[in-house]
Formats: C-alpha cells, structure tokens, sequence
C-alpha cells in the first residue's frame, strides 16, 4: 500500500483486522481470509518498519562521508575543488551552492560575533587584518568547515 502513496496505511491494515474479526455474516473460506489479510497486514507493517530502518542507516551512512570542507563548499563560503586529472589544489568560488544554507552559516557567524568569545576575538582579528566585514564571511567559512580554533 505504501507503493501505491496510500495515506495512513497503518490505518488502513489496521482497520482490515478489525472488520475481518469483527465480522458476523458467515461465508465459506471466512476464516481463511481473515487470516491472510491479517498475515498480510503484519507483513506490511513489518516491512514499513523494515523500510524506515534502511533509510535511517542510509542517511547516517551519507552524511558521515562529506566532510565539513565539502559541506562549506556545498553552502557556497568556501571554495570547492575544481581538480581534474593531474591538476590538484584548483580550488574556486562554486557558481552553485546552496542560498539558504549559505544564509544559515552568516547567521549563525552574526550571532556567534557578538555572543562568543571566542568567535568575537576571530572576527576582530580578521577586522584588524583590514578585511570586509559586511557581512562575516571568514567567521562564516570557519564555522561551515568546522574549525574549532577559529
């Protein structure tokens, strides 16, 4: 039932159980297929649980093969390789990445230059450095990489 998008469709096998249990009219083979729907209904629910349990693993297994370089390559405040062949450490602003991502690390960069410490004292050095602070995008790209030190 799940293939085919039905709603609520532990519901659904659920209710089945129920109307095959609670039926009252007798018809020959009642019983027989009452035990199938309800077998079968098991079997759904069995393989939903089945279905979620893969996907879980599937996305830890995803997000623990990026690394957080690649992560703020993907969000746009760092750069991301451009290698090909021989040719290694050609690295460029991606024309592509991701606009709210993007949005969520100057944010958190905002916030973080004004309530830590530690991240404060980054953002001051980098303005003593004389670069643009408009927006914090050295604290941003430390923050999308990872970078505890700062």
């Amino acid at each position: 039932m799940k293939n085919l998008k039905v709603r609520n469709h532990r519901l659904i096998a659920a209710a089945a159980i129920e109307a095959a249990e609670a039926q009252h009219t007798v018809v020959p083979g009642e019983k027989l297929a009452a035990a199938v729907v309800a077998r079968l209904a098991r079997e759904v629910a069995a393989l939903d649980e089945a279905i979620a349990e893969t996907g879980a693993l599937i996305e830890c297994c995803s997000a623990t093969t990026h690394t957080p370089d690649r992560l703020a390559g993907v969000a746009g405040p760092a750069p991301a390789s451009k290698d090909s062949g021989r040719i290694s450490g050609n690295m460029r602003r991606p024309r592509r990445y991701c606009r709210r991502l993007l949005r969520v690390f100057y944010m958190s960069a905002q916030v973080a230059a004004r309530s830590c410490p530690v991240s404060k004292a980054f953002y001051e050095r980098k303005r003593a450095e004389k670069k643009a602070h408009n927006r914090p995008s050295h604290l941003a790209r430390s923050i999308a990489s990872g970078c505890g030190d700062r």
